[in-house]
C-alpha cells in the first residue's frame, strides 16, 4: 500500500473510502495517511480513533498527513 501511494512513512492509519460529505466537513480525502495528532504518532485505526475522541470540544488541533508529500494542517472536532 506504501509503494502504491508513494508514502515514504512506515506507520499511519490510511482514510481508505470517506464518503464525500463528510471529505467536505474534515478536508481529509480518502488515500490521505494520518501521521499524527496533536504531536502524537498514529499507527493504527484504533490510535487516529482514540486521538479524535481525546480531541473532541479541545479548540484547535494539528495533524500530520501523508498525500505523496507530507502536509500540516489545522482541524477542530465538535
Amino acid at each position: 500500500m506504501r509503494a502504491e501511494r508513494d508514502i515514504q512513512s512506515d506507520h499511519g492509519a490510511l482514510i481508505y473510502d470517506l464518503p464525500e460529505d463528510m471529505e467536505e466537513a474534515t478536508g481529509l480525502r480518502s488515500g490521505d495517511v494520518i501521521l499524527q495528532i496533536n504531536r502524537v504518532r498514529v499507527s493504527t485505526a484504533e490510535d487516529l480513533r482514540r486521538a479524535f475522541t481525546a480531541t473532541a470540544g479541545a479548540g484547535r488541533n494539528g495533524m500530520v498527513r501523508a498525500l505523496g508529500r507530507l502536509e500540516r494542517t489545522a482541524f477542530y472536532v465538535r
